[in-house]
């Protein structure tokens, strides 16, 4: 089971639902354009997790869907990725080394430029304080 909190320019909201109806989920919207109605070009989405497997996966299914997929390995290397190509949107681990997913949040919203990229938290926490964390930081 995974917890998602997504934040578009002023909309909070909070999902959670098994791996295979988030990505369902997800693909719909992006392949209807509600997601992002204005863009022409494929969405520049930024991944960035720490763990392969899971970076490889989102990768994978994001490219075949024909996005424009940015790879991260962790916080830094994803802060280090927003100077060079700035994303339409970011999905986004909690639990990394080094910068976290919450830091990561502060830092961005910190930045004029990128305080309302909309934000996709994608993590296996589970709970009500990390749920409350999570929607907190990212509104922030």
């Amino acid at each position: 089971m995974l917890s998602i909190f997504s934040q578009a320019p002023f909309i909070l909201k909070y999902w959670e639902f098994s791996a295979a109806e988030i990505m369902e989920k997800k693909m719909n919207q992006f392949n209807e354009g509600s997601f992002f109605p204005q863009a022409k070009a494929p969405p520049k989405i930024l991944v960035i997790e720490d763990d392969a497997d899971t970076r490889f996966l989102l990768f994978q299914a994001l490219s075949d869907e024909g996005h424009n997929v940015i790879q991260a390995e962790d916080g830094k290397k994803g802060l280090e990725s927003l100077k060079e190509n700035l994303p339409d949107l970011i999905l986004l681990d909690i639990m990394m080394p080094g910068i976290d997913g919450y830091e990561f949040c502060r830092r961005l919203r910190a930045d004029a430029v990128t305080a309302l990229l909309p934000v996709v938290l994608v993590t296996s926490l589970d709970g009500q304080g990390e749920r409350t964390r999570g929607i907190g930081t990212i509104a922030a």
